[in-house]
Formats: C-alpha cells, sequence, structure tokens
C-alpha cells in the first residue's frame, strides 16, 4: 500500500490530468471500493494484495487531485473525503480484528496447567515438534559437522599467527 501511495502520489500529482472534479471523485471511489469489499469477504490474498494497492492510489490519487486543482475549495473536499476515509479505514480495521476471548467464563481459567480445550492442540505441536525435530536432525548434524573444521582451522590460524 505506501509503495503504490508513493508511486501514484508522484505520478498524480506531476502529470497534468486535466478532469472534472465529479469525475475526479468518481475515479476516487472506484479506487476505494475494492478495499471495502475485500475486508469483509473472505477472497484469496491475490485479491486483498490488489485492493491494498488500490487504496495506496486511493490516497496517491487525492493527493494528487489536492495538488493539481487549484480551487480550494475542490482542495479541502480532497483532504475532507481522504481524511474521513483514511479514520473509516481506521475505525472498520480496529474494530474488525479485535479477538473475543474464548476463555471468558470457563471453569477451567483458574486452574493450574493445561485446559482440556487446549489439551489437544498442545498433544497436536508436540507431536509436529517431535517430527519436525527428525526431519530436520540429519541437516542439523551436517552443519554442525561442517562448521566444525572450520572452528578448528581457525584455532590453527591464530596459533601460527604467533
Amino acid at each position: 500500500m505506501y509503495s503504490s501511495l508513493i508511486i501514484s502520489s508522484l505520478i498524480f500529482s506531476l502529470v497534468p490530468i486535466i478532469l472534472e472534479f465529479w469525475i475526479w471523485i468518481l475515479i476516487a471511489a472506484g479506487l476505494l471500493l475494492p478495499s471495502f469489499i475485500v475486508h469483509f469477504l473472505s477472497l484469496p490474498r491475490t485479491f486483498t494484495r490488489i485492493a491494498r494497492s488500490l487504496l495506496g492510489f486511493y490516497f496517491g490519487w487525492m493527493i494528487g487531485g489536492i495538488v493539481q486543482y487549484s480551487s480550494w475549495l475542490y482542495r479541502g473536499l480532497l483532504m475532507g473525503l481522504a481524511f474521513v476515509s483514511y479514520l473509516t479505514f481506521r475505525i472498520v480495521y480496529r474494530y474488525s480484528k479485535q479477538k473475543i476471548d474464548e476463555c471468558q467464563g470457563c471453569p477451567e481459567l483458574e486452574q493450574f496447567g493445561v485446559c482440556s480445550g487446549y489439551d489437544e492442540r498442545l498433544v497436536a505441536e508436540r507431536e509436529y515438534s517431535r517430527i519436525a525435530t527428525a526431519l530436520l536432525e540429519p541437516e542439523l548434524e551436517a552443519i554442525v559437522q561442517r562448521k566444525v573444521p572450520i572452528i578448528e582451522a581457525e584455532d590453527d590460524f591464530e596459533e601460527t599467527k604467533k
């Protein structure tokens, strides 16, 4: 989002684009709309990335409009729209990312140790750790064996310098 914001700000500020103000606003709305759609739907990551880039282009488009329009009324409207859309995204993002505490009201919350709800997950994580360690052990041994001669060679080098 930030890279598209910077690039679009430079492009739309430096390249003269002659459009009616209402067309400028319609294009801005078109750039902003995918971000709202993606936020409320579960879509693949590619769509999310495109929407974030379009959101950056939206803010760059607004900055370009502020630079290009000479009327203070248009500049004020563009700044106000950009500010309101920024605040809207901050509020929507903050409320959608709040986690619900699943443990609230659970009778096992105050008990010592792992609760029954987390027990299965703990067993699965331990099994995964055991399998991953078994798979990576030969590679780790090879890395360690390759480093041992290097350390010995450095010690020999230090002794020959003396």
